[in-house]
Order: structure tokens, then C-alpha cells, then sequence
């Protein structure tokens, strides 16, 4: 191995057999900054309240179902953006970066992750279930936000390494 071979190469330069990733368009880093105000209004609102007072009430819990919105709406166009460049088996389009299995993978379990911190929640809001029920949808949901948010503290310090390590190279 090289001594070059250690050094990260500019965007959208060829290393072995990868594209490294393009820089966001504008468009993605609000898509990004969309789903991170979501996800730290959630994390802030449901944990604290966790921590606070052993339940989630009152206004906490009001500004948590606020936020569910925004939330949403970036995990969702989170998973748009990237469904099709995070496809196992295909080819990525031209100009596009292509990614390891690795981030391919991280990809779809940050993307189901968040389903399932949404559906649970989602679901129990129908008329359908007894009390029983409800309380396993909120253990459901506790549990996959508890998920996501450790895959979502992974995600952020290999990115700001990442970003560290270009910044450094160039």
C-alpha cells in the first residue's frame, strides 16, 4: 500500500473500486437539517421527559407530538432522497457516488429504524386497539427511538470525521 493510498482523495474521484460521495446540493442539507431539528426535538422532548419525570406530560408531551411532524416529514424525505442511490444489486446512476454495502446498509436500518419509531405511534392513534395494545405500541416506540437514536450518534460522528478528514486533505 502507498503511502497516497492512506490520503482521502476530492470528491468524486475514483478509490479502488468506489466513487467517493459528492458533497449535499442545498436541497439535501436542508432535508438533513430538517430531519436533525426533527429528530433532536424528539430526543430532547421524549428522553428528557423520560429522565425528568418517568413519563411523557403535559407540555413536553404536547411539543413531542408537535415535532412528530418534522420529524416525519425528514425521515421520510431522508429515505426519497437516498432510496435509490442506497440500492443493493444496482448500478448507481452517472455522476452519482456509490456506496460501500456498509453505507448501504446503515442506510436501510436508519430508514426502518425510523418507521418503526413512527408506525407504532401512528397505529395507536386508531380506534382499534384496547389499552393492552397501546401500551406494547408505546413500548415499541420507546424502544426503536432508543435504536435510532444510537444509529443516529454513529451516523453523526463517522460524518464529522468524515467532513474532518476532507477538510484536513484539502
Amino acid at each position: 500500500m502507498s503511502a497516497n493510498a492512506a490520503m482521502p482523495q476530492p470528491a468524486g474521484t475514483e478509490t479502488g473500486r468506489y466513487k467517493m460521495a459528492r458533497p449535499l446540493t442545498r436541497f439535501e442539507h436542508v432535508v438533513h437539517v430538517v430531519a436533525g431539528v426533527g429528530f433532536l426535538v424528539q430526543a430532547i422532548t421524549g428522553f428528557g421527559s423520560l429522565l425528568r419525570f418517568g413519563a411523557n406530560r403535559g407540555w413536553p408531551l404536547l411539543v413531542h407530538m408537535m415535532g412528530a411532524g418534522v420529524f416525519t416529514l425528514g425521515v421520510m424525505a431522508t429515505a426519497l432522497l437516498w432510496a435509490h442511490r442506497c440500492r443493493f444489486g444496482a448500478d448507481t446512476p452517472a455522476g452519482r457516488a456509490r456506496y460501500t454495502t456498509g453505507q448501504k446498509l446503515m442506510f436501510w436500518v436508519y430508514t426502518t429504524l425510523g418507521l418503526a419509531v413512527m408506525l407504532p405511534m401512528l397505529t395507536a392513534m386508531l380506534p382499534v386497539f384496547g389499552y393492552t395494545a397501546q401500551d406494547t405500541l408505546v413500548d415499541i416506540h420507546q424502544t426503536a427511538a432508543l435504536l435510532f437514536a444510537g444509529a443516529m450518534a454513529v451516523h453523526t460522528a463517522v460524518s464529522l470525521a468524515a467532513r474532518r478528514a476532507r477538510r484536513s486533505a484539502s
